[in-house]
């Protein structure tokens, strides 16, 4: 099938290939250079990464591509996490920092650093788009047609049941645990079978939402509720964010020949303001996470109101969110000076792990995260990026290595994967889940729940099949 490429489509194609171009010269030669830009480390990072966003906010306009789906919300939490604090310091606002991180590393670190990462996020950005309104007349992996109902069904109840026990036990260990302490530092973190297997949740529910519609409304704001429960007591946010943006996403989706496509001037409203007082929600537990916790009345009580006071919330976001840029700056401050770059070892590292052999080879696993054993070094609890696993692996490589993340990101979110058929839904929303974590987390964090939210269902669906087709003979 011949696809036709519009002038201004065109256009922003030959936009976003000079400006790669460019970026990529301004890294050479801040790279090989130890000056400062005159305008102050942050100056060239601004600059780029505002330019940067606005070509693939173009892009995103003209693919007409929904503010729900997941390259639209990937693209933009990228740019935050990256970004959100170097914006601040060169704009002068980051004076009431709660954690003042870039003095503690040199100013020509940053700034090369900086660069890099507008390279990477620009190239990501290239590789997912690139497939997004591409159409394949059959798939390459995993091939499912469409599942009547009653399998669906099915198979969401297997999942449930195996994966809601097990993120509720999980939840319940996380409550115990700051109950007693009111900080979120004492969770212990669960690396087992239990911690695994609640990721099946997420694609259980979804294929009970897609057999059953009716419940989807308030199946959905049950879930939003009891997460921002479990939120405001443990400090806990990371899965949860991601399960409530992930299901809001689902809900508010299209489906191919909706006659509704207009757009609703009330609930983009309502949905700006539910957004605005979620962020400033987590603010809050920014805050009190680190011994202030209390039960969900308590928290109520304290801060209730204080969820309602919006002034200040874009600074508090930049500010919060923002310190994942610094879990990169560690990565390149480190190696190879160091460490030595890892040549695709931590990701060869972390393909065992789909396995539940933990406890066989828990320290060949700790090494997939170059973030675990860099944090500590430095003494800074900034996290992990799968930036900073690239540019541990491959250095400047990380660049055409993000670009094809990109590519495989493109793949699984391609513009007819959430409207072809139900289980496509079901997968599309379920690696929604799980990948939109990769602007906060390592590459090692995101394979495990991949392959078993993958394969478990497939697995439960083959059987489901075959017990059919035997009832039929």
């Amino acid at each position: 099938m011949k696809t036709t490429v519009s002038k201004g489509e065109a256009l922003l194609w030959i936009i976003t290939i000079i400006f790669m171009i460019i970026c990529l010269v301004v890294l050479a030669f801040f790279w090989s250079s130890d000056k400062i830009s005159s305008g102050g480390w942050s100056a060239p990072v601004f600059y780029l990464s505002v330019v940067s966003l606005l070509i693939n906010a173009a892009f995103l306009i003209k693919y007409k591509v929904k503010i729900t789906e997941f390259p639209a919300v990937m693209t933009l939490l990228t740019y935050l996490f990256m970004f959100g604090r170097v914006w601040l310091n060169y704009l002068g606002q980051d004076g009431k920092i709660y954690w003042v991180l870039h003095k503690l590393y040199e100013p020509l670190e940053m700034q090369r650093t900086g660069i890099m990462v507008v390279c990477c996020v620009h190239a990501l950005f290239i590789g997912m788009i690139s497939l997004y309104r591409k159409k394949s007349k059959r798939e390459f992996l995993l091939t499912t047609s469409n599942i009547d109902e009653s399998q669906l069904f099915n198979l969401g109840m297997i999942l449930l049941v195996i994966g809601l026990p097990c993120r509720i036990i999980t939840d319940i260990q996380s409550v115990i645990s700051t109950s007693a302490t009111g900080n979120f530092l004492s969770i212990t973190a669960n690396t087992g079978l239990i911690d695994d297997l609640a990721f099946l949740y997420v694609p259980g529910l979804i294929c009970l939402m897609e057999s059953r519609p009716a419940i989807k409304k308030p199946v959905i704001i049950i879930l939003a509720a009891y997460f921002i429960v479990i939120m405001a007591v443990t400090g806990d946010r990371r899965y949860y964010v991601s399960a409530i943006v992930t299901f809001g996403a689902y809900m508010f989706r299209k489906k191919t020949g909706d006659s509704n496509n207009k757009v609703n001037i009330g609930r983009v409203i309502l949905i700006v303001l539910l957004v605005a007082l979620f962020l400033n929600f987590l603010e809050i537990i920014r805050r009190i996470r680190t011994g202030n916790l209390t039960d969900f009345f308590g928290f109520l009580g304290n801060y209730g109101a204080d969820v309602f006071a919006l002034d200040g919330l874009i600074y508090d976001v930049f500010e919060e969110f923002g310190i994942s840029f610094f879990s990169v700056v560690s990565i390149v401050s480190c190696f190879p000076s160091v460490f030595p770059f890892q040549y695709g070892m931590t990701i060869l590292r972390t393909i065992p792990s789909a396995l539940p052999i933990g406890s066989l080879f828990g320290d060949l696993f700790s090494q997939a995260s170059p973030s675990t054993y860099v944090n500590p070094y430095l003494g800074r609890a900034v996290g992990a990026t799968m930036f900073g696993d690239l540019f541990s692996n491959f250095g400047l490589f990380c660049i055409p290595a993000a670009f094809l993340i990109g590519l495989m990101l493109g793949y699984f979110f391609r513009a007819e994967k959430a409207t072809e058929n139900n289980y496509d839904c079901v997968r599309y929303y379920t690696y929604y889940y799980i990948l939109i974590n990769l602007v906060r987390c390592s590459l090692f964090e995101v394979f495990r729940p991949m392959i078993w939210c993958t394969f478990i269902p497939l697995v439960i669906l083959s059987v489901l099949r075959t017990r059919k087709s035997r009832l039929l003979i």
